[in-house]
Order: C-alpha cells, then sequence, then structure tokens
C-alpha cells in the first residue's frame, strides 16, 4: 500500500492529467480527440480512487460538506467535458473558461474546506 503523501500526490497528477487531456481533445481538430477523451475519463475515474484513498488515510471515515462539493463539482466537470468535446466545437473558448471555472470551485473546497 501507498503512504498518505504517495496518494495525495497521484491524486494531484491525475487532476493534472485530466484537466490537460479534457483541453487538447478541445481544442483538437477531427478524429484526433477520442485518445484525449479515452484519457480524461480514465484519468477522472483515477482522481476519485486516489481521493478516497487520500481521505481514507488522513482518517476522515465520513464525508465532509467540501468533500461531497468536491465530488458532485468533479462529476460535473467530467460530464461537461465530454458534452463540450463533442457539442461545443464552435465556442471552444468559451467551453474552455468553462473548464477553469469548474476546476478553481473544487480548488476552492480543496483549499478552504468550509463547513
Amino acid at each position: 500500500m501507498l503512504t498518505y503523501s504517495a496518494y495525495k500526490f497521484l491524486h494531484i497528477v491525475f487532476v493534472f492529467v485530466f484537466l490537460t487531456s479534457a483541453s487538447v481533445a478541445l481544442f483538437s481538430e477531427g478524429g484526433r480527440s477520442r485518445g484525449f477523451t479515452i484519457v480524461s475519463h480514465g484519468a477522472g475515474l483515477l482522481i476519485f480512487f486516489s481521493g478516497l484513498a487520500t481521505l481514507y488515510y488522513a482518517g476522515e471515515f465520513k464525508f465532509p460538506f467540501w468533500v461531497v462539493m468536491k465530488f458532485v463539482l468533479w462529476l460535473g466537470l467530467m460530464a461537461y467535458s465530454a458534452v463540450a468535446v463533442k457539442r461545443l466545437r464552435n465556442w471552444r473558448v468559451t467551453a474552455y473558461l468553462g473548464f477553469i471555472l469548474l476546476s478553481s470551485a473544487v480548488v476552492y473546497f480543496a483549499v478552504h474546506k468550509p463547513l
């Protein structure tokens, strides 16, 4: 088993992989976005696993409000990325700003841990 700091590091790495691959999929032309979309969804699944493992090793056996909000926002961001890559090709920059806003909300809940 890995340590708390290793799971936390992996969680952050998977977040970067998800955001990067979803952004590349959004801005790629033609059929080249499919591979990056698959990578972003795989990274999204690994974000959840590493986040839950980090909580377990931190001693959080219940889910506080900020964890539930991060979970909801991540699910929203993953769904939004799939829709943006498939349907919002004409508004790529606006869709990318949506990525930034949703991921900033996730970071707010991770850093400040309200309630």
